[in-house]
């Protein structure tokens, strides 16, 4: 009746979440650098077209922080609250 459907049941944090994490950081990481540069960079020429691809950047880098977060919160224990503790915070 499972259709070959297998996962399993529990509800620790695998390894590869801590990497899929330290991947997101790592990401992160260059993308606000790549924002910082941009920033100093559409001041230093007076480029509009950079300041508007710095606040595109932006952009990027804050989905990534709001990623990292989850990630982050998702590695947080069960407890009697939170069943699941926050391991469906992505969702």
């Amino acid at each position: 009746m499972g259709a070959g459907h297998q996962h399993s049941h529990s509800h620790v944090p695998r390894e590869a979440d801590r990497g899929m994490r330290a991947r997101l950081l790592i990401a992160f990481s260059i993308t606000a650098v790549i924002v910082v540069a941009q920033a100093v960079g559409s001041v230093v020429t007076g480029s509009l077209a950079l300041l508007t691809d710095t606040a595109h950047a932006l952009a990027d880098a804050s989905g990534l922080a709001v990623a990292a977060i989850a990630a982050t919160m998702m590695l947080c224990p069960a407890n009697s609250k939170r069943t699941w503790g926050f391991a469906r915070i992505e969702v």
